[in-house]
């Protein structure tokens, strides 16, 4: 350590070594040319987001709450006051981000600590795998790639209201913003799919989990033959909300491939507008229904 009285100093390098894991780093800071410098290195570590709020009584930005096993991470940067600018990799085992899991997750940044583009972005867990980019600052974290999965990994999003089975994929992008994760997907084609028992080949959608809520903002499928356009609000819980329900266009569906939601139907097509809510043991619906044939 050398601390100078005129506003300079280095620390380099600092080392924290245990049996799992290392972290080294080093500091430069030159106060009188408003200038500094770090550089970083770990592998191995375990990150837990802290249960209590970080200086109390202070109104400070905050990131999502992030905890991983293995976690490592190269990196360097620069600067002063704002113009801090940092570059680097990240890598992570059995991680979370708001409540998210991951098995693993790794990429590459650049930019300021205010906000950084992520040039280079892997993930894969229960929900699935995505590979593609994004940005992150302490207010949100945004990206938009590949995505393959299956709705049973996707369950945990879906509740018990919306229960499907199968697999799917295409382009699609997140934001987590605090406790909140929107998430668009555009025109993800499915495969032995099916919601509620009915089979769905192809859909675009865009919705948020907050809380116990599923905010569907804006859909669009084909499904059991037909298009289904819809938005509106489920509950996630297990329990119905009476206050939510999916409002909802229906054009010419296969009536028999309808079963899933109690239409005892063995032919014929189906239009239909109106809500559909959660129910027991089958959704409710309330609204206008045409068959034909």
């Amino acid at each position: 350590i050398d601390l100078e009285p005129n506003g300079t100093g280095n620390v380099e390098p600092f080392w924290f070594h245990t049996e799992r894991g290392n972290f080294d780093g080093g500091y430069y800071l030159n106060r009188p040319h408003d200038a500094s410098g770090f550089w970083a290195m770990a592998s191995g570590l375990r990150m837990r987001a802290p249960a209590y709020k970080a200086f109390p009584g202070l109104d400070l930005p905050e990131m999502p709450k992030i905890n991983g096993d293995s976690v490592s991470v190269t990196m360097a940067g620069g600067g002063s006051g704002k113009n801090v600018v940092v570059a680097g990799l990240f890598g992570a085992e059995r991680a979370d981000i708001a409540g998210v899991k991951f098995d693993r997750v790794n990429g590459a940044f650049s930019g300021s600590l205010g906000g950084a583009s992520i040039n280079l972005l892997h993930a894969s867990g229960p929900w699935g795998t995505f590979d593609g980019s994004g940005e992150f600052s302490t207010q949100a974290f945004v990206a938009r790639g590949k995505y393959r999965g299956t709705f049973e990994g996707l369950q945990p999003f879906l509740g018990s209201s919306m229960s499907g089975h199968g697999s799917l994929g295409g382009t699609a992008a997140i934001a987590v913003e605090g406790n909140r994760i929107v998430v668009q997907g555009d025109d993800l084609k499915m495969n032995r799919a099916t919601l509620h028992g009915i089979p769905i080949d192809r859909a675009s959608i865009t919705l948020a989990v907050e809380g116990n809520n599923l905010h569907v903002y804006s859909a669009h499928a084909h499904a059991a033959g037909g298009d289904v356009v819809a938005a509106g609000t489920f509950s996630v819980s297990g329990t119905p909300q009476t206050s939510h329900a999916l409002s909802l266009i229906v054009r010419g569906l296969n009536s028999a491939q309808l079963r899933g939601i109690g239409l005892p139907f063995t032919q014929g097509t189906l239009d239909a507008s109106g809500d559909l809510a959660g129910g027991v043991p089958i959704p409710t619906f309330e609204g206008g229904v045409a068959i034909a044939h």
